[in-house]
């Protein structure tokens, strides 16, 4: 459910669908999600903080300075191009969307097609920039976001026990958003690869990986756990594929590879937001990408392609992709 409010001289985009809780429990929210139509519900902002671009429910009133070329406020009756600069239009005068579309996830390295504007915005803040784009790309690529429920940074953040014995401090869950497929998909979100890797508290996935699993399963719900990473995506290709050196990319795949950890870029999210815009409006991530998830091989998602291990990390073209 799409809300616009007006504040100030701005237009903003709201979705409801954030679930108000009496506490932050992880196992009270998903014994919410069981009374069907008795929510009390709050709004999350599309266009986040810094980032207020809509002067008015047209892609024509775009602030064209702020806008960082998400997609999340778009839909599939809006847009068809996009400027040099990022930002989307309602005219057939720039690079057709289904151009772009056509060239992501072929398993192949090849430049973004954008911009560096929304890898320096989601460099900014993980609380409130990386977190919340993350939760409402999700929402955008569920089966039916009308019934699709989150909690999120910067105000709604989750909390859940630990499963590591010499570790009792209560884990936190930067980003769930719960599907009516009865899927959820836990991320813990990191503004960039440097942050993730210079972060004392990086390992997450051992404190709590298993809790969010064996608690969801309690009420129903097959749970994903997943890295969510911002910023630029350069440093999560494979040393085997043709990405240019980065310096981090060693350190990164040594990371990945401990407790089975798995990745997704927002970069990869935009990319699968713009490929369901473009190429296939049925595109969502229950039958798309949970599959994925499931699969022990599979480590990440990024826009030129999806990541697996098996000797070695690899790029690989995505099986959504029909050429």
């Amino acid at each position: 459910m799409m809300r616009f409010f007006l504040k100030g001289n701005k237009m903003k985009i709201f979705t409801d669908r954030v679930i108000r809780l009496k506490s932050r429990k992880f196992e009270d929210f998903l014994s919410e999600l069981r009374r069907k139509n008795s929510f009390n519900q709050d709004i999350l902002e599309i266009c986040v903080p810094d980032g207020y671009a809509l002067d008015s429910p047209s892609l024509k009133k775009i602030n064209e300075e702020r806008c960082t070329g998400c997609l999340l406020c778009v839909d599939f009756d809006d847009l068809n191009s996009i400027k040099e600069n990022d930002v989307p239009s309602e005219t057939h005068e720039y690079t057709e969307i289904s151009e772009i579309a056509k060239g992501l996830f072929l398993g192949e390295y090849k430049p973004t097609f954008f911009s560096t504007k929304l890898e320096n915005h989601t460099q900014k803040s993980e609380t409130t920039i990386t977190n919340p784009l993350g939760a409402l790309y999700f929402w955008r690529l569920s089966k039916n976001p009308n019934n699709t429920y989150i909690r999120t940074s910067p105000n709604w953040e989750l909390s859940i026990n630990t499963t590591n014995i010499l570790d009792e401090r209560e884990g936190h869950l930067d980003i769930v958003v719960a599907s009516e497929r009865k899927k959820i998909i836990v991320m813990e979100g990191k503004t960039s690869v440097n942050s993730l890797l210079s972060s004392r508290l990086r390992e997450q996935w051992a404190r709590y990986g298993n809790e969010i699993i064996s608690k969801s399963s309690k009420f129903g719900f097959d749970a994903f756990f997943t890295y969510l990473i911002g910023g630029e995506e350069l440093p999560l290709y494979p040393i085997s594929s043709s990405a240019p050196h980065h310096r981090l990319r060693a350190e990164f795949y040594d990371f990945i590879s401990e407790n089975d950890k798995k990745f997704i870029s927002i970069e990869g999210l935009r990319a699968l937001r713009l490929y369901q815009l473009a190429i296939d409006n049925s595109f969502c991530w229950e039958d798309h990408l949970s599959p994925l998830l499931n699969d022990k091989n599979f480590k990440g998602l990024l826009s030129n392609g999806l990541v697996y291990q098996d000797s070695d990390f690899v790029l690989k073209k995505a099986p959504w992709v029909d050429i």
